[in-house]
């Protein structure tokens, strides 16, 4: 995120007018009906950081391990454009243009893992 927040106010500063920015990365996914080398192409985000004050002991509240922010809405006319080049891209059994995205603050222990 902190990568993300440099490009932002760098490119603010090149830029003039609107600025439309799309994230491509990896993410894994908890649907079957979605196999590996898919496109996902999700309706809203959240940002997952690591409580790093939070103590992990058996009995603690779990809920209070990450703080979780409220969901960033896609802005449609990008997601469907999004959508659309892809699907003529790589098929449209290829691209799933739903869901949530969680992005995190760090690689591996903001995923709980």
């Amino acid at each position: 995120m902190a990568n993300t927040d440099f490009l932002m106010r760098e490119a603010r500063e090149v830029l003039e007018g609107p600025m439309a920015v799309a994230r491509f990365g990896t993410c894994g996914v908890i649907e079957e009906k979605v196999p590996a080398g898919d496109i996902i192409i999700p309706e809203s985000a959240v940002y997952v950081q690591q409580n790093y004050d939070y103590n992990h002991e058996v009995g603690q509240d779990d809920s209070k391990a990450f703080f979780i922010s409220k969901p960033c809405v896609a802005t449609l006319a990008l997601h469907q454009l999004l959508t659309t080049k892809f699907e003529v891209l790589i098929g449209k059994e290829h691209v799933h243009n739903y869901g949530l995205n969680a992005t995190c603050d760090t690689f591996y222990s903001c995923q709980g893992i």
